[in-house]
């Protein structure tokens, strides 16, 4: 179960790369402005620099979070619907 886990997990991130490219690769034009960006507080002022940044780190996280909630939704139904599959065929075989 735990190898499964891992599985899906690399899969996962495998398919966030491909849709927003790796990490290192997204982030890394922006090097010192990142860092900025990082120690700034949400109540200073943002530069265009900064904007810059954070409207990356926006893009790349709705589209992790995006490929997240396809995955769980595809999982949910796959468990959900053995488990069905399970209760029926045991409440079948009690009957």
């Amino acid at each position: 179960m735990i190898e499964l886990i891992s599985r899906l997990r690399a899969a996962l991130r495998r398919r966030v790369a491909e849709r927003c490219g790796h990490p290192e690769d997204t982030f890394g034009p922006y090097q010192h402005k990142f860092g900025r960006w990082l120690d700034t507080g949400p109540e200073a002022r943002e530069d265009d620099e900064l904007a810059e940044v954070r409207e990356a780190v926006a893009r790349y996280l709705a589209v992790a979070a995006g490929e997240g909630r396809r995955w769980g939704t595809a999982l949910g139904v796959i468990v959900g619907g053995l488990g069905a599959l399970v209760s029926f065929v045991t409440i079948r075989a009690l009957s």
